[in-house]
C-alpha cells in the first residue's frame, strides 16, 4: 500500500470511526476485513490455537500478526464495541505474552467507546478519546497539516461515500462494484481513499436498468464480493450495509467525530434494545426496499438476534424477508451455491 500506510496507525472493528483518528492528527488504515482468507504458513506457532469457533477476521488478523504484516505499523486499535475486537485485542495480548508473537511488534490498545445518546456515556467516551489522544502522542508525533484540510478531506470522503450509496441505489452502478471499491478503501490512508472512491464514481455509472425487483443486503459483514454478484442475478442490490453504516454528515470537529459515532442508531451494538431496527424502517422506505436478504457468519453472535424483530418489521412494511442462512466471510462456490438456490426457491 506504500510507505504512508506502513506509518499509518492501523484499526481492527467493523465500522471503526477512522475520522476520530484523521482529526486527531493521525493517518489510519482498517484492517479489519483482508480481501482473501490469510493463509496458513508451515511454522506458525499460533495456529494450533486459534479454536475453529474463533471469528475469522480475528483468525486473519492474528496470523497476519503472526506474519509481520503490521510489524513496519505503530500501532493497533482495537474498538470493543465491535463483534470479535476484545477477542483480537485479548488473544494478541496473551500471544505476545506467551512469546508466540514479536515483543517489538506494533503497540496495542482497546478503545472503548461506547454507544448510546446518554450524558453519562458522554463523559465516559470523552475520557477514553482523552486516553487514546495519550497513547497516540507516546508512539507517534502528529501527521502534518492543518485540521481546516483534514475536515474537509473528511467531509468530501463522506460525500463520495453518500454519492456511490445513491448511485447503487438508482441501479446505475452495480452493487458489486461498489462494495469492492469501499472494501479496498478501508485499507488505504485518507486522501488515497479518496482518489479511489471518486474514480469508482467516474468511471462505473450505467443507463438505469428496467424496473427490477429492489434487495437489501444486511447481516454480518461480508469481505469477499461473492454473494453481492448472486443477488444481482436476481435483481438490484439497492441497498448494502455490509461495507460499514451509510456516510454520515461530516464533523465538525474531533469531539463531534465521537458523539456522531456513540450516538449512530444503525450501529447493532446501541444500548437501547431495539434502536438498530427502528432506524432501519426510514432507510428501507427511503430505497424503496422491496425484499430484504439476511445473512450470518457461522460463528456468529450479534446478528442472529436481530433476525427475529428484523423479520417482524417487514411483516410491518410489507416487504419480503429471505434468509440466506450462514454465509462464510469470504464466501466459497458450494456457500454461494446454496445462497442461489435459496434465493430462487423464495422467489418461485
Amino acid at each position: 500500500m506504500g510507505e504512508e500506510a506502513d506509518r499509518s496507525v492501523v484499526v481492527y472493528g467493523h465500522g471503526f470511526p477512522r475520522e476520530i483518528l484523521w482529526l486527531a492528527g493521525y493517518e489510519a488504515v482498517d484492517e479489519t476485513r483482508p480481501d482473501a482468507p490469510v493463509t496458513l504458513r508451515d511454522g506458525s506457532r499460533i495456529s494450533a490455537l486459534l479454536e475453529p469457533f474463533l471469528d475469522p477476521y480475528v483468525r486473519s488478523f492474528l496470523l497476519r500478526l503472526e506474519q509481520g504484516a503490521f510489524d513496519r505499523n505503530p500501532a493497533v486499535i482495537f474498538l470493543r464495541e465491535s463483534p470479535g475486537a476484545l477477542h483480537a485485542y485479548q488473544y494478541a495480548l496473551e500471544l505476545r505474552r506467551l512469546g508466540l508473537l514479536p515483543e517489538d511488534g506494533p503497540a496495542l490498545f482497546i478503545f472503548n467507546l461506547l454507544l448510546s445518546p446518554d450524558e453519562e456515556v458522554s463523559v465516559f467516551n470523552a475520557a477514553e478519546l482523552a486516553r487514546l489522544e495519550s497513547f497516540l502522542r507516546e508512539i507517534q508525533p502528529r501527521r502534518a497539516g492543518s485540521v481546516r484540510e483534514t475536515l474537509e478531506r473528511v467531509s468530501l470522503r463522506a460525500s463520495l461515500l453518500g454519492q456511490i450509496a445513491q448511485a447503487q441505489s438508482g441501479g446505475r452502478l452495480s452493487g458489486t462494484a461498489a462494495f469492492n471499491t469501499r472494501n479496498a478503501a478501508m485499507h488505504m490512508p485518507l486522501a488515497r481513499s479518496i482518489e479511489v472512491l471518486n474514480q469508482l464514481r467516474g468511471r462505473d455509472l450505467r443507463k438505469p436498468p428496467a424496473p427490477d425487483l429492489r434487495f437489501a443486503l444486511l447481516g454480518s459483514p461480508l469481505a469477499g464480493g461473492g454473494l453481492h454478484r448472486v443477488v444481482e442475478e436476481f435483481g438490484t442490490l439497492a441497498l448494502d450495509l455490509q461495507s460499514g453504516l451509510p456516510a454520515p454528515t461530516p464533523p465538525k470537529d474531533l469531539q463531534q467525530a465521537v458523539l456522531q459515532f456513540s450516538e449512530a442508531s444503525l450501529s447493532p451494538r446501541q444500548a437501547r434494545p431495539n434502536a438498530f431496527i427502528e432506524a432501519l424502517e426510514p432507510l428501507l422506505a427511503k430505497h424503496r426496499i422491496e425484499t430484504v436478504l439476511w445473512q450470518v457468519d457461522p460463528t456468529d453472535d450479534l446478528w442472529g438476534w436481530h433476525m427475529p424483530n428484523m423479520r417482524d418489521l417487514c411483516d410491518r412494511m410489507e416487504i419480503g424477508f429471505i434468509d440466506l442462512g450462514f454465509i462464510q466471510a469470504w464466501p466459497d462456490e458450494v456457500c454461494l451455491g446454496e445462497a442461489r438456490r435459496r434465493l430462487r426457491g423464495a422467489m418461485s
